[in-house]
């Protein structure tokens, strides 16, 4: 198909902050359908497919003259004037580098986290050049600059940690840590902190380049969000309501900001109460309202003390109906801003949402949007401040908004507007996306619990979802139509989709490739590529094919009949098994009771430098 324009509408809300005190009687959110669900038109299909919304794309330059905006869909870099005293300057990159974090330096140069190309472009934002490209890792993702020592640092998902001299390129430090890495900020003393991203654990890296100590966010217990009956003493047919006593989970951590300081982390929280496979059982209804209700995943922000040893916050803070927030800024006065994507689709609500003070959010209980002033013309990926004025990158059209004066600076007119990339971030109307769970097209290593089924880990969508049907861990979704049916329209409350639009979804998703394998063939793995494909051993009988699947659904000693999966990139998906029980791939094997022994493969008899070899060749995969 090709481009057609459109131009999303939503509300940019002023904001009351508010203690948002728990109800005097709990509240049971009823499941029904949302009054504004998302609206996504006539079906267009991208020519160039979209990365999935990864946020922190944008920055302004110190001296507060320039907006610099990486765009991941388009494979370039754009610089525009804050005034718009001079035309938009395009800085070219290859096809797939995907541009994404990025930072000045003291030369005035932006250095930028190439995400696709494993390296880290440095560019004159006034010409436009591309003054060079160095190599990083596989996966670049964080980067910062300390300018007491003149050091870019670059942390990668792969768990590298590489610091180069801003101005030679000379790699000054090379540290591998742990995986899944994702922001960086300086500290104080020559220390950085470190986010990762599923686990949202935060990492404090010493002036040597050694962990020094961690921390995560809070699991904080909420016990509106449901409530169970009660049988009155004596039995009988009436019955009382109390509440359900939950616990909202730390993980998926966005974005990592400093604030003064402290850091601040944008972050989802998992719900651990049992997730209803009925209509309406994801999610909220579309209700939002901190404290009451609530879908299965939560927006919080945490807060940790930057200048000593890590502390956490002593509260939590919820952005209400903040629906896939992935990215944070702060001004130079303390206000706050965040950027929801995922709202972009859904009539009325916010994407945008800006607090007044950052010293005020951890005596904030919520942060619920209120009275709409004005529209954002696109869906809102980046913010950033110039002063104490807020700048907002737009993904489709690429385009800069000021919400103060409702001015736009247009930055390219190439479209990728695509369907299936709407829906699979929008919030469907019952207060979470496909990107909630799923997120950047992967999972949030996540087990939930399921009322009927029992613990299920999410699975991916990397890589492409077409000839592996049928889907979920019971193979109990025969197709796409199947699974949006029962999932995206009855579980989340989403709309009925047509087939037309469900078919730019799968293509969509067919077209996100696999992640980069965090390791290399060697002779380990290559040992290990042996014991998969011996028959005594028995890995290839059912991981085979392009897709390491026979797409079956069998019983391998793990407790009930469950479809084979994928092995591709399987060493981004700890914990391992349907219920998550093995929390590294060697456990898999070391652990029966969860890898299904001699049932599952046949690996009892391979000794542990066998097994060690096995697992170096599934992380080539």
């Amino acid at each position: 198909m090709k481009h057609s324009p459109w131009f999303a509408v939503s509300l940019l809300p002023l904001l009351a902050l508010s203690a948002c005190p728990e109800p005097r009687h709990p509240v049971v959110p009823p499941i029904n359908r949302p009054t504004n669900p998302p609206v996504f038109g006539t079906p267009v299909t991208a020519e160039v497919t979209p990365p999935s919304i990864s946020g922190g794309t944008l920055i302004v330059s110190r001296d507060q003259r320039l907006a610099i905006a990486a765009d991941p869909d388009r494979d370039a870099v754009f610089v525009s004037a804050l005034d718009g005293s001079r035309p938009v300057v395009r800085v070219a990159l290859e096809r797939g580098d995907e541009p994404g974090r990025l930072v000045e330096d003291a030369q005035g140069r932006v250095h930028v986290a190439l995400r696709g190309a494993a390296h880290l472009a440095v560019i004159d934002p006034v010409t436009g050049a591309v003054i060079e490209r160095r190599e990083a890792c596989r996966t670049p993702r964080g980067v910062a600059y300390d300018a007491e020592q003149d050091l870019v640092h670059v942390a990668c998902a792969t768990g590298e940690l590489v610091s180069f001299r801003a101005a030679t390129g000379e790699v000054a430090r090379r540290r591998i840590l742990e995986r899944d890495l994702r922001d960086v900020v300086v500290l104080p003393r020559g220390r950085l902190a470190v986010s990762r991203f599923r686990s949202s654990e935060i990492l404090e890296v010493s002036s040597a380049g050694t962990i020094a100590s961690r921390a995560v966010p809070n699991t904080v217990e909420r016990s509106t969000f449901g409530s169970t009956r009660i049988a009155p003493p004596g039995g009988g047919s009436g019955a009382a309501r109390a509440p359900i006593q939950n616990n909202a989970i730390p993980h998926v951590a966005w974005r990592m900001v400093s604030a003064g300081d402290q850091l601040l982390v944008l972050h989802q929280r998992a719900l651990d109460k049992p997730v209803e496979i009925v209509e309406g059982g994801y999610g909220s209804g579309g209700g939002g309202t901190c404290g009451i209700g609530g879908s299965i995943v939560e927006t919080s922000v945490s807060t940790f003390a930057s200048t000593a040893a890590f502390s956490n916050s002593a509260d939590d803070i919820q952005l209400s109906g903040a629906v896939l927030a992935v990215d944070m800024a702060v001004s130079q006065s303390g206000k706050v801003a965040f950027a929801v994507p995922g709202n972009a689709r859904v009539p009325g609500r916010a994407q945008i949402i800006v607090t007044e003070s950052a010293s005020q959010l951890p005596r904030q209980r919520c942060i619920t949007p209120q009275n709409p002033q004005q529209s954002a013309p696109g869906q809102a990926t980046a913010v950033a401040f110039a002063g104490d004025r807020l700048v907002v990158q737009l993904r489709q059209p690429a385009a800069l908004f000021f919400p103060e004066t409702g001015r736009t600076i247009s930055l390219s007119t190439e479209s990728r507007e695509d369907t299936g990339h709407s829906i699979f971030h929008s919030n469907s109307g019952g207060d979470l996306a496909c990107a909630s769970c799923h997120a950047e097209g992967d999972d949030d290593g996540h087990t939930w619990n399921f009322a009927s089924i029992g613990p299920r880990r999410t699975q991916t969508f990397r890589g492409g979802l077409t000839g592996t049907e049928p889907f979920h861990w019971d193979g109990d979704m025969q197709g796409i139509g199947h699974l949006m049916n029962s999932v995206f329209s009855e579980r989340m409350s989403g709309p009925v989709l047509n087939v037309v639009q469900i078919a730019t979804l799968q293509q969509w998703i067919d077209r996100m490739p696999a992640r980069v394998a965090p390791r290399s063939m060697d002779d380990a793995a290559a040992r290990g590529r042996a014991l998969f494909f011996d028959s005594r051993v028995a890995c290839s009988g059912c991981h085979s094919g392009a897709s390491t699947t026979n797409n079956q659904t069998v019983n391998v000693g793990t407790g009930a009949a469950f479809q084979v999966p994928t092995l591709r990139s399987i060493a981004w998906r700890s914990p391992y098994m349907h219920n998550g029980c093995a929390p590294t791939l060697r456990d898999r094997f070391t652990n029966p009771a969860c890898g299904g022994g001699d049932q599952h493969g046949i690996t009892s008899h391979l000794s542990s430098t066998q097994i060690d070899d096995l697992v170096a060749y599934l992380e080539t995969l």
